[in-house]
């Protein structure tokens, strides 16, 4: 069995680290105040506000309509979006370090636990589907565990490293066998990569070298990295799909779509983990509602599926809100001292 967690700014903002989009507009408005910057860019995020982009997609939707403009410098453009990825990367830099010196002895339990849970969050239905299809059929094998993290920050790492890279499955004699992360959209100090999915969302009058910078899949290519092809591999042979703390935009549309393809080949699952303040489980019409709108949100996102294809899909797919993953509340109140010590 194999499961694969995909992992967002959701994990990151869990753990206490202020890594959501308004966290850095708020540093580009300390870095630049009264808009005293010719990043057109920048000018063109602070006359939006920040209240216009809610995710990290919302922002990178935003470039891609940014160069829809007549009469665009491309060349202008393409310094500002430099300036921009080297501005994210900064921040997200100093937020990292807070983190560093964090004594980390426990995480493998902690990790333990998360694993063993996966199917926290879901109704009692959906866990039973899931123990019958997949914990009752492998539980006597091991299962590899994989982790694809969209997040450019370490954080995640971080913890990972101080866990081991097997662990023990309950009421099993098999192990849960750890890969080491992979950064899809590279890190802070490497291929940090902030753009769209594909030429749809660019104007079609930017040159080939421009949309090699800013389609993500086009990046990768012209890097000659192996990730792409790594990433697809591992999807292929994935059982359950855990997605946490994703928004499910469409500038990752394309993995979102491989994502699905793979989940109907493999006959898996897919969890989709969000956090949203305002499902409160007291009242049943909000909570059937709210499921049906992050999955059919998903399905949206699936365009090389047919109307079949989707429907299908719908029923191998499960929705869980504001659970937490690869964390304790002692964790949390480590990093929450670690973050007061740093201010």
């Amino acid at each position: 069995m194999n499961i694969t967690y995909l992992l967002g700014n959701g994990f990151d903002l869990q753990m206490g680290a202020p890594t959501s989009y308004k966290d850095f507009y708020h540093y580009l408005e300390e870095k630049y105040p009264n808009s005293d910057t010719q990043n057109g860019i920048y000018l063109k995020i602070f006359k939006d506000k920040e209240d216009d982009y809610t995710n990290w997609s919302d922002l990178e939707v935003a470039i891609g309509k940014y160069t829809e403009q007549e009469n665009i410098d491309e060349q202008k453009f393409l310094d500002d979006y430099d300036e921009l990825v080297i501005d994210l990367s900064q921040y997200l830099k100093s937020l990292q370090e807070i983190y560093s010196s964090i004594s980390l002895s426990y995480m493998t339990e902690i990790f333990k636990g998360t694993l063993n849970r996966y199917r926290a969050g879901l109704s009692d239905r959906e866990a039973d589907i899931l123990r019958g299809a997949l914990w009752e059929k492998y539980k006597t094998e091991d299962t590899v565990v994989n982790f694809i993290t969209f997040n450019y920050t370490d954080i995640f790492d971080r913890l990972f490293e101080r866990t081991s890279g097997f662990l023990e499955k309950n009421d099993s004699k098999a192990y849960f066998l750890l890969e080491r992360p992979i950064h899809i959209h590279g890190t802070v100090n490497r291929f940090l990569t902030l753009g769209v999915n594909d030429e749809e969302q660019l104007s079609s009058y930017l040159s080939d070298e421009a949309k090699e910078s800013l389609i993500k899949p086009k990046v990768l290519d012209a890097l000659g990295t192996n990730i792409h092809n790594e990433v697809k591999t591992i999807l292929s042979k994935t059982n359950l799909f855990i997605v946490y703390g994703m928004s499910l935009g469409v500038t990752d549309r394309s993995w979102w779509n491989t994502i699905a393809k793979e989940c109907l080949n493999q006959d898996g699952y897919i969890i989709l983990h969000q956090y949203d303040e305002n499902v409160d489980f007291i009242s049943p019409r909000k909570t059937i509602k709210a499921r049906k709108e992050v999955t059919q949100s998903f399905l949206n996102r699936c365009h090389t599926l047919s109307q079949e294809e989707k429907e299908l899909l719908r029923e191998h797919i499960f929705v869980a809100f504001n659970e937490t993953i690869f964390v304790s509340m002692e964790l949390m109140k480590v990093f929450e001292e670690a973050k007061k010590d740093a201010l």
